[in-house]
């Protein structure tokens, strides 16, 4: 009989600041919820821009994740969901439609 992987908790921070940002950060919430079980979620706080200053205001989440994921799949996963949402390599604290960041 295969072992199931126990399942971890994770906190995932999201960040937005392009186009549509609420509408980026629930769609990027959609796609982990795929692949994820997303326990809770905080509310919405604008933030400005750290290092380049001269970019919009940011708009953040932070959520609480259930998952089997190893750490490099799971931070794969937010990886390819930035690209599939848009974003494009650019310099270090520059605009973009949507981050995931793994912060616990």
């Amino acid at each position: 009989m295969k072992q199931q992987a126990a399942k971890v908790e994770a906190y995932l921070g999201l960040g937005s600041n392009l186009g549509d940002r609420e509408q980026n950060l629930a769609r990027a919430m959609d796609l982990l919820a795929q692949r994820v079980k997303i326990e809770q979620t905080s509310s919405l706080y604008v933030t400005e821009p750290v290092d380049h200053k001269d970019q919009p205001l940011f708009l953040n989440a932070v959520c609480r994740v259930r998952t089997s994921l190893g750490p490099e799949e799971l931070l794969g996963l937010a990886k390819r969901i930035e690209v599939a949402m848009g974003r494009k390599p650019s310099f270090v604290s520059g605009p973009r439609p949507i981050d995931i960041d793994i912060l616990f």
